[in-house]
Protein backbone atom coordinates (compact mmCIF):
# COMPACT_ATOMS: atom_id res chain seq x y z
CA UNK A 1 0.00 0.00 0.00
CA UNK A 2 1.36 3.58 -0.87
CA UNK A 3 2.41 5.35 2.40
CA UNK A 4 0.10 8.03 3.04
CA UNK A 5 1.35 11.93 2.16
CA UNK A 6 2.06 13.86 5.08
CA UNK A 7 0.23 17.52 5.10
CA UNK A 8 2.76 20.21 3.67
CA UNK A 9 3.32 23.11 6.25
CA UNK A 10 2.61 26.48 4.90
CA UNK A 11 5.43 28.75 3.40
CA UNK A 12 5.52 31.87 5.66
CA UNK A 13 4.71 35.03 3.27
CA UNK A 14 7.72 36.92 2.25
CA UNK A 15 8.35 40.06 3.56
CA UNK A 16 8.62 43.20 1.33
CA UNK A 17 12.33 43.93 0.07
CA UNK A 18 13.83 47.02 1.41
CA UNK A 19 14.06 50.00 -0.78
CA UNK A 20 17.62 50.36 -1.86
CA UNK A 21 19.32 53.53 -0.16
CA UNK A 22 18.38 56.87 -2.05
CA UNK A 23 20.72 58.20 -4.17
CA UNK A 24 21.84 62.06 -3.90
CA UNK A 25 19.88 63.85 -6.99
CA UNK A 26 22.36 65.61 -9.17
CA UNK A 27 22.76 69.79 -7.99
CA UNK A 28 20.89 68.82 -4.74
CA UNK A 29 22.39 69.46 -1.81
CA UNK A 30 21.26 68.27 1.94
CA UNK A 31 19.50 65.02 2.89
CA UNK A 32 16.48 63.52 1.90
CA UNK A 33 13.61 63.85 4.75
CA UNK A 34 13.96 59.92 5.01
CA UNK A 35 16.87 57.62 5.68
CA UNK A 36 18.22 56.34 3.03
CA UNK A 37 16.36 52.42 2.97
CA UNK A 38 14.21 53.50 5.50
CA UNK A 39 10.26 52.38 5.34
CA UNK A 40 7.24 54.49 6.68
CA UNK A 41 5.23 52.35 8.62
CA UNK A 42 1.74 51.49 7.87
CA UNK A 43 -0.75 50.74 10.57
CA UNK A 44 -4.50 50.39 10.19
CA UNK A 45 -4.57 53.10 12.65
CA UNK A 46 -2.67 55.73 10.40
CA UNK A 47 0.28 56.25 8.59
CA UNK A 48 2.79 56.73 11.43
CA UNK A 49 6.24 58.76 10.11
CA UNK A 50 9.17 57.01 11.15
CA UNK A 51 11.56 60.46 11.35
CA UNK A 52 10.91 63.58 10.89
CA UNK A 53 13.23 66.59 10.29
CA UNK A 54 13.79 69.12 12.71
CA UNK A 55 11.92 71.87 11.11
CA UNK A 56 8.80 69.67 11.11
CA UNK A 57 9.19 68.75 14.59
CA UNK A 58 9.81 72.29 15.50
CA UNK A 59 6.53 73.54 13.81
CA UNK A 60 4.72 70.75 15.84
CA UNK A 61 5.86 72.24 18.84
CA UNK A 62 4.84 75.65 18.27
CA UNK A 63 1.50 74.14 17.56
CA UNK A 64 1.76 72.55 20.88
CA UNK A 65 2.51 68.87 19.74
CA UNK A 66 5.39 67.32 21.44
CA UNK A 67 6.33 64.41 18.74
CA UNK A 68 7.85 61.30 19.09
CA UNK A 69 9.62 58.42 17.26
CA UNK A 70 6.36 56.41 15.90
CA UNK A 71 3.69 58.38 17.26
CA UNK A 72 0.69 58.98 15.05
CA UNK A 73 0.13 62.84 13.56
CA UNK A 74 -3.77 64.02 13.79
CA UNK A 75 -5.58 63.90 10.36
CA UNK A 76 -6.53 67.43 10.63
CA UNK A 77 -2.66 68.48 10.93
CA UNK A 78 -3.19 71.07 8.30
CA UNK A 79 -5.61 72.72 9.94
CA UNK A 80 -3.61 72.55 13.42
CA UNK A 81 -0.79 74.10 11.86
CA UNK A 82 -2.87 76.57 9.80
CA UNK A 83 -4.53 78.20 12.86
CA UNK A 84 -1.32 78.04 14.86
CA UNK A 85 0.00 81.00 12.56
CA UNK A 86 -2.84 82.41 12.54
CA UNK A 87 -2.76 82.69 16.82
CA UNK A 88 0.86 83.28 16.65
CA UNK A 89 0.50 86.57 13.73
CA UNK A 90 -2.12 88.01 16.38
CA UNK A 91 -0.30 87.48 19.47
CA UNK A 92 3.01 89.42 17.37
CA UNK A 93 0.52 92.41 16.04
CA UNK A 94 -1.30 93.04 19.58
CA UNK A 95 2.55 93.25 21.66
CA UNK A 96 3.64 95.35 18.41
CA UNK A 97 0.49 97.52 19.14
CA UNK A 98 0.91 97.24 22.97
CA UNK A 99 4.65 98.18 22.51
CA UNK A 100 4.41 101.00 20.07
CA UNK A 101 1.43 102.78 22.03
CA UNK A 102 3.17 103.40 24.69
CA UNK A 103 5.99 105.59 22.38
CA UNK A 104 3.12 107.77 20.85
CA UNK A 105 3.14 111.24 21.80
CA UNK A 106 -0.50 112.90 23.21
CA UNK A 107 -2.65 113.97 20.36
CA UNK A 108 -2.50 117.34 22.24
CA UNK A 109 0.05 118.85 24.27
CA UNK A 110 -0.92 118.62 28.16
CA UNK A 111 -0.08 121.98 28.56
CA UNK A 112 -2.33 123.17 26.04
CA UNK A 113 -4.62 125.94 27.94
CA UNK A 114 -8.60 125.17 27.58
CA UNK A 115 -10.63 126.70 24.08
CA UNK A 116 -11.86 129.85 24.57
CA UNK A 117 -15.08 130.14 22.77
CA UNK A 118 -16.06 133.61 21.29
CA UNK A 119 -18.81 134.36 20.18
CA UNK A 120 -20.24 137.33 18.22
CA UNK A 121 -23.48 138.45 16.16
CA UNK A 122 -23.23 138.76 12.87
CA UNK A 123 -24.71 142.38 12.38
CA UNK A 124 -22.03 143.80 14.85
CA UNK A 125 -18.86 142.13 12.32
CA UNK A 126 -17.38 144.53 9.90
CA UNK A 127 -18.88 144.54 6.23
CA UNK A 128 -15.64 142.73 4.81
CA UNK A 129 -15.75 140.04 7.90
CA UNK A 130 -19.15 139.70 7.44
CA UNK A 131 -19.56 139.26 3.81
CA UNK A 132 -16.58 136.41 4.35
CA UNK A 133 -19.01 134.78 7.10
CA UNK A 134 -22.06 135.09 4.69
CA UNK A 135 -20.53 133.37 2.09
CA UNK A 136 -19.04 130.72 4.27
CA UNK A 137 -22.77 129.68 5.55
CA UNK A 138 -24.29 130.00 1.97
CA UNK A 139 -21.95 127.65 1.06
CA UNK A 140 -22.48 125.34 3.77
CA UNK A 141 -26.49 125.26 3.18
CA UNK A 142 -25.98 125.17 -0.65
CA UNK A 143 -24.20 122.00 -0.09
CA UNK A 144 -26.82 120.42 2.36
CA UNK A 145 -29.50 121.17 -0.18
CA UNK A 146 -27.53 119.68 -2.57
CA UNK A 147 -27.06 116.71 -0.51
CA UNK A 148 -30.50 116.56 0.20
CA UNK A 149 -31.87 116.94 -3.36
CA UNK A 150 -29.38 114.19 -4.85
CA UNK A 151 -30.63 111.58 -1.92
CA UNK A 152 -34.55 112.63 -2.92
CA UNK A 153 -33.71 112.01 -6.29
CA UNK A 154 -32.01 108.50 -5.71
CA UNK A 155 -34.69 107.41 -3.33
CA UNK A 156 -37.25 108.62 -6.01
CA UNK A 157 -35.52 106.84 -8.72
CA UNK A 158 -35.06 103.35 -6.74
CA UNK A 159 -38.82 103.68 -6.02
CA UNK A 160 -39.24 104.18 -9.70
CA UNK A 161 -37.25 101.04 -10.51
CA UNK A 162 -38.99 98.91 -8.06
CA UNK A 163 -42.29 99.49 -9.90
CA UNK A 164 -40.69 98.50 -13.03
CA UNK A 165 -41.17 95.56 -14.40
CA UNK A 166 -38.11 93.09 -13.92
CA UNK A 167 -36.63 93.14 -17.61
CA UNK A 168 -37.09 96.90 -17.99
CA UNK A 169 -35.84 97.43 -15.00
CA UNK A 170 -32.46 95.68 -16.44
CA UNK A 171 -32.72 97.41 -19.53
CA UNK A 172 -32.74 100.78 -17.71
CA UNK A 173 -29.64 100.08 -15.33
CA UNK A 174 -27.68 98.49 -18.43
CA UNK A 175 -28.03 101.59 -20.39
CA UNK A 176 -26.96 103.64 -17.59
CA UNK A 177 -23.76 101.19 -17.45
CA UNK A 178 -23.32 101.98 -20.81
CA UNK A 179 -23.48 105.62 -21.10
CA UNK A 180 -21.14 105.75 -17.43
CA UNK A 181 -18.23 103.63 -20.10
CA UNK A 182 -18.22 105.62 -23.24
CA UNK A 183 -18.44 108.92 -20.69
CA UNK A 184 -14.92 110.75 -21.28
CA UNK A 185 -13.20 111.08 -18.33
CA UNK A 186 -12.85 114.27 -16.26
CA UNK A 187 -9.84 116.19 -16.70
CA UNK A 188 -6.95 115.91 -14.87
CA UNK A 189 -6.47 118.80 -11.90
CA UNK A 190 -10.01 119.26 -11.53
CA UNK A 191 -9.85 122.81 -12.39
CA UNK A 192 -8.69 124.94 -15.40
CA UNK A 193 -10.31 122.47 -17.67
CA UNK A 194 -14.00 121.84 -19.35
CA UNK A 195 -16.59 121.09 -16.65
CA UNK A 196 -17.50 117.65 -16.60
CA UNK A 197 -21.03 117.25 -17.55
CA UNK A 198 -23.59 115.67 -15.75
CA UNK A 199 -24.05 111.89 -16.01
CA UNK A 200 -27.82 111.79 -18.00
CA UNK A 201 -29.60 109.27 -16.74
CA UNK A 202 -33.19 107.18 -18.91
CA UNK A 203 -36.12 109.36 -18.55
CA UNK A 204 -38.07 107.59 -15.88
CA UNK A 205 -40.45 110.23 -14.64
CA UNK A 206 -43.64 111.21 -16.42
CA UNK A 207 -43.15 114.35 -18.95
CA UNK A 208 -44.03 117.34 -17.53
CA UNK A 209 -47.17 119.44 -19.20
CA UNK A 210 -46.23 122.85 -20.10
CA UNK A 211 -49.47 125.33 -20.70
CA UNK A 212 -49.71 127.27 -23.36
CA UNK A 213 -47.98 131.01 -23.11
CA UNK A 214 -49.93 133.82 -22.17
CA UNK A 215 -50.98 135.82 -25.20
CA UNK A 216 -50.79 139.75 -24.35
CA UNK A 217 -52.47 142.14 -26.86
CA UNK A 218 -49.94 144.71 -26.95
CA UNK A 219 -50.53 146.67 -29.66
CA UNK A 220 -51.01 149.70 -28.13
CA UNK A 221 -47.83 149.47 -27.29
CA UNK A 222 -46.79 148.54 -30.67
CA UNK A 223 -48.52 151.92 -31.94
CA UNK A 224 -46.93 154.04 -29.91
CA UNK A 225 -43.30 152.82 -30.69
CA UNK A 226 -43.88 153.40 -34.28
CA UNK A 227 -45.30 157.15 -33.41
CA UNK A 228 -41.87 157.85 -32.07
CA UNK A 229 -40.03 156.51 -35.00
CA UNK A 230 -39.35 158.85 -37.85
CA UNK A 231 -40.87 158.38 -41.26
CA UNK A 232 -38.30 157.21 -42.95
CA UNK A 233 -36.88 154.70 -40.36
CA UNK A 234 -40.30 153.01 -39.92
CA UNK A 235 -40.33 149.54 -42.18
CA UNK A 236 -42.24 148.81 -44.83
CA UNK A 237 -44.45 145.90 -43.97
CA UNK A 238 -45.58 147.75 -40.66
CA UNK A 239 -48.60 146.18 -39.03
CA UNK A 240 -51.35 148.97 -39.03
CA UNK A 241 -52.20 150.39 -35.98
CA UNK A 242 -54.48 149.05 -33.58
CA UNK A 243 -57.89 150.02 -34.40
CA UNK A 244 -60.20 151.66 -32.13
CA UNK A 245 -62.00 150.38 -28.95
CA UNK A 246 -64.38 147.60 -30.62
CA UNK A 247 -68.25 149.66 -30.22
CA UNK A 248 -69.98 148.07 -27.06
CA UNK A 249 -72.54 145.30 -27.59
CA UNK A 250 -75.98 145.90 -28.71
CA UNK A 251 -78.41 144.67 -26.10
CA UNK A 252 -80.28 141.74 -26.70
CA UNK A 253 -84.42 141.22 -26.20
CA UNK A 254 -84.84 139.28 -23.16
CA UNK A 255 -85.70 135.82 -23.65
CA UNK A 256 -88.67 134.01 -23.44
CA UNK A 257 -90.00 131.67 -20.89
CA UNK A 258 -89.60 128.85 -22.83
CA UNK A 259 -85.38 129.86 -24.07
CA UNK A 260 -84.90 131.20 -20.75
CA UNK A 261 -84.71 127.31 -19.76
CA UNK A 262 -80.90 125.80 -19.54
CA UNK A 263 -80.08 123.97 -22.17
CA UNK A 264 -78.73 120.52 -20.18
CA UNK A 265 -77.71 118.35 -23.02
CA UNK A 266 -77.52 114.87 -24.06
CA UNK A 267 -76.18 113.93 -20.47
CA UNK A 268 -79.19 115.29 -18.36
CA UNK A 269 -81.47 112.84 -19.59
CA UNK A 270 -81.80 110.10 -17.49
CA UNK A 271 -81.30 106.61 -19.05
CA UNK A 272 -81.18 103.96 -16.12
CA UNK A 273 -82.81 104.18 -12.77
CA UNK A 274 -80.67 106.08 -10.13
CA UNK A 275 -81.54 103.18 -7.47
CA UNK A 276 -81.14 99.65 -9.29
CA UNK A 277 -79.53 100.88 -12.75
CA UNK A 278 -81.92 99.52 -14.44
CA UNK A 279 -82.50 100.60 -17.83
CA UNK A 280 -85.01 103.27 -18.56
CA UNK A 281 -85.76 102.09 -21.88
CA UNK A 282 -86.89 98.81 -21.65
CA UNK A 283 -90.68 98.54 -21.72
CA UNK A 284 -92.09 97.41 -17.52
CA UNK A 285 -92.61 94.50 -16.37
CA UNK A 286 -96.67 93.83 -17.29
CA UNK A 287 -98.86 94.44 -13.94
CA UNK A 288 -99.20 90.58 -12.60
CA UNK A 289 -102.74 89.08 -13.71
CA UNK A 290 -104.94 87.66 -10.37
CA UNK A 291 -104.17 84.04 -10.92
CA UNK A 292 -100.19 85.05 -10.82
CA UNK A 293 -100.55 86.40 -7.72
CA UNK A 294 -102.70 83.79 -6.33
CA UNK A 295 -99.87 81.08 -7.40
CA UNK A 296 -97.23 83.56 -6.01
CA UNK A 297 -99.50 83.91 -2.59
CA UNK A 298 -100.27 80.13 -2.90
CA UNK A 299 -96.00 79.45 -2.73
CA UNK A 300 -95.31 82.06 -0.09
CA UNK A 301 -97.76 80.70 2.24
CA UNK A 302 -96.97 77.08 1.44
CA UNK A 303 -93.11 77.58 1.41
CA UNK A 304 -92.39 76.33 -1.80
CA UNK A 305 -90.92 77.40 -5.33
CA UNK A 306 -93.28 79.83 -7.14
CA UNK A 307 -93.40 78.47 -10.74
CA UNK A 308 -95.14 79.97 -14.23
CA UNK A 309 -94.85 78.53 -17.85
CA UNK A 310 -94.52 80.75 -20.73
CA UNK A 311 -95.76 80.11 -24.27
CA UNK A 312 -92.93 81.01 -27.30
CA UNK A 313 -93.05 81.08 -30.86
CA UNK A 314 -96.97 81.75 -31.27
CA UNK A 315 -97.00 78.53 -29.16
CA UNK A 316 -95.57 75.70 -30.12
CA UNK A 317 -92.98 75.78 -27.58
CA UNK A 318 -93.72 75.83 -23.70
CA UNK A 319 -91.42 76.61 -21.60
CA UNK A 320 -91.50 77.20 -17.36
CA UNK A 321 -89.36 78.15 -14.51
CA UNK A 322 -89.49 78.04 -10.67
CA UNK A 323 -87.72 79.92 -7.76
CA UNK A 324 -84.94 78.60 -6.08
CA UNK A 325 -83.88 78.10 -2.68
CA UNK A 326 -81.29 79.84 -0.56
CA UNK A 327 -79.19 77.21 -0.19
CA UNK A 328 -79.46 76.77 -4.42
CA UNK A 329 -77.98 79.80 -4.89
CA UNK A 330 -75.49 79.50 -2.44
CA UNK A 331 -74.21 76.52 -4.89
CA UNK A 332 -74.54 78.64 -8.05
CA UNK A 333 -71.79 81.20 -6.02
CA UNK A 334 -69.72 79.01 -4.71
CA UNK A 335 -69.17 77.23 -8.15
CA UNK A 336 -68.39 80.55 -9.72
CA UNK A 337 -66.21 81.23 -6.89
CA UNK A 338 -64.12 77.81 -7.80
CA UNK A 339 -64.14 78.77 -11.29
CA UNK A 340 -62.65 82.16 -10.65
CA UNK A 341 -59.76 80.74 -7.76
CA UNK A 342 -59.27 78.16 -11.28
CA UNK A 343 -58.58 80.79 -13.23
CA UNK A 344 -61.23 80.10 -15.57
CA UNK A 345 -63.42 83.88 -14.87
CA UNK A 346 -60.70 86.57 -15.25
CA UNK A 347 -63.32 89.68 -15.01
CA UNK A 348 -66.49 90.36 -13.24
CA UNK A 349 -68.76 90.29 -15.90
CA UNK A 350 -67.36 86.99 -16.53
CA UNK A 351 -68.55 86.11 -12.67
CA UNK A 352 -72.17 87.53 -12.85
CA UNK A 353 -72.35 85.88 -16.25
CA UNK A 354 -71.39 82.22 -15.08
CA UNK A 355 -73.99 82.87 -12.04
CA UNK A 356 -76.99 83.76 -14.30
CA UNK A 357 -75.82 80.78 -16.23
CA UNK A 358 -76.04 78.47 -12.64
CA UNK A 359 -79.28 80.41 -12.05
CA UNK A 360 -80.80 79.24 -15.42
CA UNK A 361 -79.98 75.85 -15.20
CA UNK A 362 -81.04 75.07 -11.91
CA UNK A 363 -84.45 77.17 -12.53
CA UNK A 364 -85.92 75.55 -15.87
CA UNK A 365 -88.15 72.82 -14.87
CA UNK A 366 -89.78 71.84 -18.13
CA UNK A 367 -89.30 72.81 -21.66
CA UNK A 368 -92.09 70.69 -24.21
CA UNK A 369 -93.08 71.04 -28.21
CA UNK A 370 -94.13 68.93 -30.39
CA UNK A 371 -90.54 67.29 -31.35
CA UNK A 372 -89.58 67.06 -27.69
CA UNK A 373 -90.62 66.38 -23.90
CA UNK A 374 -88.33 67.42 -21.52
CA UNK A 375 -89.29 67.19 -17.81
CA UNK A 376 -86.37 68.44 -15.40
CA UNK A 377 -85.80 67.47 -11.91
CA UNK A 378 -87.32 70.65 -9.53
CA UNK A 379 -83.85 70.47 -6.80
CA UNK A 380 -80.32 70.20 -7.35
CA UNK A 381 -79.60 67.77 -3.87
CA UNK A 382 -81.33 66.89 -1.00
CA UNK A 383 -79.20 68.68 1.41
CA UNK A 384 -79.71 72.22 -1.30
CA UNK A 385 -84.28 71.53 -1.89
CA UNK A 386 -85.27 69.46 1.09
CA UNK A 387 -89.07 69.11 -0.31
CA UNK A 388 -88.14 69.16 -3.63
CA UNK A 389 -89.67 65.67 -5.59
CA UNK A 390 -87.07 65.16 -8.06
CA UNK A 391 -83.37 65.52 -7.64
CA UNK A 392 -80.44 65.91 -10.33
CA UNK A 393 -77.97 64.12 -7.61
CA UNK A 394 -80.72 61.00 -8.48
CA UNK A 395 -80.66 60.80 -11.98
CA UNK A 396 -78.30 59.44 -14.17
CA UNK A 397 -77.13 62.65 -16.02
CA UNK A 398 -75.03 63.09 -13.21
CA UNK A 399 -71.84 61.12 -12.28
CA UNK A 400 -71.04 60.46 -8.82
CA UNK A 401 -69.51 62.96 -6.37
CA UNK A 402 -65.47 62.16 -6.57
CA UNK A 403 -65.39 65.83 -4.12
CA UNK A 404 -67.54 66.50 -1.29
CA UNK A 405 -67.43 70.17 -2.16
CA UNK A 406 -68.35 69.20 -5.90
CA UNK A 407 -71.94 71.53 -5.95
CA UNK A 408 -72.45 69.35 -9.11
CA UNK A 409 -73.26 71.88 -11.31
CA UNK A 410 -70.81 71.11 -14.01
CA UNK A 411 -72.68 67.75 -14.85
CA UNK A 412 -75.94 69.88 -14.94
CA UNK A 413 -74.79 72.65 -17.20
CA UNK A 414 -73.07 69.32 -19.49
CA UNK A 415 -76.48 67.28 -19.25
CA UNK A 416 -78.98 70.90 -20.54
CA UNK A 417 -76.10 71.61 -22.98
CA UNK A 418 -75.83 68.27 -25.14
CA UNK A 419 -79.45 67.12 -24.37
CA UNK A 420 -81.83 70.04 -23.84
CA UNK A 421 -80.50 73.55 -25.22
CA UNK A 422 -78.53 72.27 -28.06
CA UNK A 423 -78.10 75.66 -30.24
CA UNK A 424 -77.27 79.20 -28.86
CA UNK A 425 -80.69 80.46 -30.40
CA UNK A 426 -82.76 78.04 -28.13
CA UNK A 427 -80.14 78.51 -25.26
CA UNK A 428 -80.95 82.42 -25.89
CA UNK A 429 -84.46 82.26 -25.67
CA UNK A 430 -84.62 80.28 -22.76
CA UNK A 431 -82.39 82.83 -21.15
CA UNK A 432 -84.28 85.61 -22.27
CA UNK A 433 -87.54 83.87 -20.93
CA UNK A 434 -86.24 83.18 -17.48
CA UNK A 435 -85.11 86.94 -16.99
CA UNK A 436 -88.76 87.72 -17.90
CA UNK A 437 -89.80 85.38 -15.21
CA UNK A 438 -87.31 86.65 -12.71
CA UNK A 439 -88.77 90.46 -13.18
CA UNK A 440 -92.28 89.39 -12.27
CA UNK A 441 -90.96 87.55 -9.18
CA UNK A 442 -89.58 91.08 -8.43
CA UNK A 443 -92.27 92.62 -9.28
CA UNK A 444 -94.61 90.35 -7.30
CA UNK A 445 -92.01 90.66 -4.31
CA UNK A 446 -92.08 94.66 -4.42
CA UNK A 447 -95.63 94.29 -3.96
CA UNK A 448 -96.00 92.72 -0.45
CA UNK A 449 -96.34 96.14 1.25
CA UNK A 450 -99.00 97.50 -1.31
CA UNK A 451 -102.19 97.66 0.52
CA UNK A 452 -104.01 96.49 -2.86
CA UNK A 453 -102.02 93.56 -3.32
CA UNK A 454 -104.58 91.22 -0.73
CA UNK A 455 -107.44 93.48 -2.41
CA UNK A 456 -106.19 92.07 -5.89
CA UNK A 457 -105.64 88.85 -4.91
CA UNK A 458 -109.53 88.02 -3.88
CA UNK A 459 -112.30 87.33 -5.57
CA UNK A 460 -112.39 88.80 -8.85
CA UNK A 461 -115.54 90.97 -9.66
Amino acid sequence: MPEPQRPQRPQPAKRLPVPPPAQPAPGVRGTPPLPAGQLMAATPQGVRPVKLTDVEVRMLAEAGIVWKPGMKLPDNMAEILRNARAQVAQLQAAAHAEATAADLPPPVDPATPPLQMHTQRLEDMPPQQRAQYSAIVSDLLNQELVRQAEARQREVRQYQLGNLPQDVREAALNAERVAEAHQPPAPAGGGGGETQRPRRRLQLEPPLTVPPPDVVDDLAAYDQVMQQLPPEQRPANALPRASAAPPPPTAQPPPSAAESLPDLGDKAVQTHCPHCTWPLDQDDVPEPTYAEKMVFLHAILGQKPFEQSYTLLGGKVEVSFRSLTTQEVDAAFRQAYAEQAAGKLVTQFDFWERVNRMRLYLQLRSLRSDAYQHDLPDGLSRATNPLANALWEETDALPEKMDPEDTGLGGVEHYLLTRVLRTESLNRIVAAACNRFNRLVSRLEAMVDNSDFWQATGAPS
